[in-house]
């Protein structure tokens, strides 16, 4: 089992699938991008920013990882060649493996997309004995997992929305379920009894279609 002090990461498929590859030292820092996606149009008020707002994305995670081999004398190669195994093509899957990354409470699944390699001390005779390698990973997600986010974010689920100007109940009901027929369906849950009246600004919400 894993140190649960230590960072490692674990291969998730492939030809070395479970296997745990050690970090020899804990990273001082990692980042992780979060993006917030918007429709195109000017965000001028908090009507906007509602009404655009679409969804949040998990962006790339980079983390820096030093590898030293001054106490063996042996090449520091030898410490960072674990890591072509996620780096690099895996054989079974013609690309390069998920994984996922673990320090305790950080926990993120990826494929890695770049790697640098920075060499920074070596031995009298050349010899590379310290490196600061940099990963970035892309967040990667199974069938699975993408097939559950899409039932929450179906016509299955209750949803609200900001009614802007050029919405309309038919609009808003062939989005949403596919079928203009539904705004009657819409109307009565929000007790719209005029949908030609219904001022911009008004939260709308569109329940889970009926089987």
């Amino acid at each position: 089992m894993a140190n649960d002090k230590k960072a490692y990461i674990k291969i998730l498929e492939g030809r070395y699938k479970n296997e745990i590859i050690p970090i020899q030292f804990n990273p001082k820092e990692y980042s992780l991008e979060k993006t917030n996606e918007f429709q195109d149009k000017p965000l001028l008020t908090l009507q906007a920013l509602k009404s655009s707002y679409q969804k949040a994305s998990e962006g790339d995670f980079t983390i820096d990882l030093l590898f030293d081999s001054t106490d063996t004398g042996k090449s520091v190669h030898e410490l960072i060649e674990p890591l072509k195994k996620i780096t690099t093509m895996d054989e079974d899957l013609h690309a390069p493996p998920p994984c996922l990354f673990v320090w305790k409470d950080a926990v993120f699944k990826g494929v890695v997309t770049k790697v640098t390699k920075k060499f920074v001390y070596f031995f009298e005779d050349g010899t590379p004995a310290r490196a600061r390698i940099t990963l970035t990973l892309k967040s990667f997600k199974t069938q699975k997992e993408i097939e559950t986010e899409t039932i929450k974010n179906s016509a299955d689920v209750s949803k609200k929305r900001i009614f802007k100007e050029g919405d309309n109940l038919w609009i808003l009901a062939y989005r949403e379920y596919g079928d203009t027929s539904y705004w009657k369906f819409i109307a009565e849950v929000n007790n719209i009894f005029n949908p030609l009246e219904i001022e911009p600004g008004t939260e709308i919400i569109l329940p889970k279609r009926e089987k």
